[in-house]
């Protein structure tokens, strides 16, 4: 099933997927192991595979949302935010160091800090350009290891953030489940003896929930977003060598 991702959509995507349906997978393991589910081994991978494909979708999806959103709140993308006069990530003289570089690639002018001023809007329009010359000539995973690493960190949280919602959905429904097969000793009927495998995901059930709730959140999709863009920028010591 993973030899379908890569090795940013794996991380990224696919593991926040599986996350995000744990209490579902749950339950598909502890009906497969039952024996009496008549549920084969061939049918449930494949119930997993679907929810694993359609929760990395949804969660690329609604994560880019709700990133929009975020970015629009902040007053820009991070990796722009950090390329103003008036922010403090970067020393002044590094800064223009890196902008100095990076006119010099897109063959644009660095704008100064009063023009920053009097026409934020344009500045931003430089800044975003220079974002995307270093993420076009940072691809290499190889030679840059730190920006990949923390651009799947970042893109991992975005994706769970946009997927805590429908994961704590999940979760709920499979817990009214397995109350309900407590309860009634079983499912509407049906000759399913899960005996101790429903403890076992109630068990995951309350973990899920308390994993998307404490750490599924926007501050760390923020955090992870400042830390990328930090890293992308700081790339410009890397490639400035190689641009003489």
């Amino acid at each position: 099933m993973f030899k379908f991702f890569d090795a940013y959509g794996l991380r990224a995507q696919g593991i926040p997927a599986m996350l995000a349906v744990a209490p579902a997978i749950a339950l598909v393991i502890a009906l497969v192991l039952s024996g009496s589910s008549g549920m084969s081994k061939m049918f449930s991978g494949a119930i997993v595979a679907i929810l694993i494909y359609a929760f990395a979708d949804l969660g690329r999806r609604f994560g880019k949302s709700k990133e929009a959103r975020i970015y629009e709140d902040a007053g820009g993308m991070p990796s722009i935010l950090m390329l103003r006069y008036r922010n403090t990530d970067f020393d002044q003289t590094t800064k223009a160091r890196y902008l100095g570089f990076l006119a010099r690639q897109i063959k644009a002018r660095v704008p100064t800090e009063s023009e920053e001023m009097t026409d934020p809007a344009a500045c931003d329009t430089f800044y975003a350009m220079c974002g995307t010359w270093l993420r076009e000539h940072t691809r290499d995973t190889k030679n840059f290891r730190l920006v990949f690493n923390e651009l799947v960190t970042y893109g991992f949280r975005r994706n769970l953030y946009g997927l805590r919602l429908m994961g704590l959905v999940v979760n709920a429904v499979v817990v009214v489940l397995c109350i309900i097969y407590l309860y009634r000793g079983g499912w509407w009927g049906l000759e399913i003896n899960v005996g101790n495998g429903v403890v076992f995901v109630l068990l995951v059930a309350v973990i899920h929930a308390i994993y998307l709730t404490v750490f599924a959140t926007r501050k760390s999709v923020i955090d992870s977003a400042r830390q990328y863009a930090r890293q992308l920028i700081l790339s410009c010591e890397r490639l400035m060598p190689k641009a003489r």
